[in-house]
């Protein structure tokens, strides 16, 4: 009885570090997808994109996936889409805008 109990004991420790280093590793991942959409509208911007155009497409992708996620938010690799469209929102407010140029060959 004594060597099951230990067994269990073990087993429930092992579980839980697999688990934290998951958790981790996850956390990991959303921060660099985060980094990854602030870099690209840096990027969008000095192309001259509108900046908007991330919150929108954003918009879209919760649109279609917001209702059909059944994972916990902490066991996903990404940041929610309705998260990135706020943060993209919020984060494209602070771009001065841009004046659309159209360059035609002469």
């Amino acid at each position: 009885l004594l060597a099951s109990q230990s067994s269990d004991a073990a087993g429930a420790v092992a579980l839980g570090t697999q688990a934290a280093m998951i958790d981790r590793q996850l956390a990991y991942s959303r921060n660099q997808e985060r980094e990854a959409d602030r870099v690209g509208m840096q990027l969008m911007y000095a192309a001259g994109y509108n900046p908007l155009a991330m919150a929108d497409f954003f918009e879209v992708m919760n649109r279609r996936t917001g209702s059909i996620s059944y994972m916990p938010d902490f066991w996903l690799t990404h940041p929610l889409s309705s998260e990135r469209m706020s943060e993209a929102r919020l984060r494209a407010a602070q771009y001065p805008q841009q004046r659309a140029e159209l360059n035609l060959p002469q």
